[in-house]
């Protein structure tokens, strides 16, 4: 590749990566549902499991919508504990909460029910709260 070639390259590089870094910034407002879905996983099996919860092994499944429109995420995660029983953890987040939210919690209004029944309800789950 000659010199001129090479920095031909290197000036689109620069102007592609200044276009997506401007595009990303417009939209980093919205959360993404794969890093969402990731962060519920982690940090509510950790919130569980400090209001002794006896899950049984394996990851919550968890299901994430966005709503545009009014900015909010609600998510809903199921598993099972050691007996059985279901788990269900459910919550709504607005995308200020998420995006001002430290990466190892969630805050937001979210609720545990263990086979139907209130096990916690919390402003914020995770080991960042």
């Amino acid at each position: 590749m000659s010199v001129s070639t090479a920095r031909r390259a290197a000036v689109v590089v620069a102007i592609a990566g200044a276009l997506v870094s401007g595009c990303s910034s417009k939209s980093s407002d919205k959360p993404s549902t794969k890093v969402l879905t990731g962060r519920l996983t982690n940090t509510g099996r950790y919130a569980l499991v400090h209001a002794k919860v006896e899950l049984a092994d394996g990851p919550l499944a968890c299901t994430v919508k966005l709503d545009d429109g009014a900015k909010v995420a609600t998510y809903t995660c199921n598993a099972k504990t050691t007996g059985g029983k279901a788990v269900v953890l459910s919550g709504h987040s607005t995308y200020k909460e998420l995006k001002n939210g430290k990466k190892k919690s969630v805050t937001g209004t979210v609720t545990a029910t263990v086979d139907g029944t209130k096990a916690f309800e919390a402003n914020c789950i995770g080991s960042g709260c």
